[in-house]
């Protein structure tokens, strides 16, 4: 696992395809008192918008607890 600005990552492999995927882990409370809920959410809409380019990571799926 690795450590950023906004949570952690860590790497697991798809149950049925066996890709290797990065799995990102945020803290909302941690988000909340930082104030940078607006800097998630702008990183989530950049990753939806370069889908497809090569060599760049691959948003599948977002969720919210």
């Amino acid at each position: 696992s690795s450590s950023g600005a906004f949570g952690v990552v860590n790497l697991a492999r798809h149950k049925t395809t066996e890709d290797i995927v990065a799995i990102k882990s945020v803290d909302k409370q941690d988000l909340i008192r930082q104030n940078k809920q607006e800097s998630v959410m702008r990183e989530k809409a950049i990753l939806k918008q370069l889908t497809g380019l090569p060599f760049l990571i691959l948003l599948k799926q977002a969720f919210m607890d």
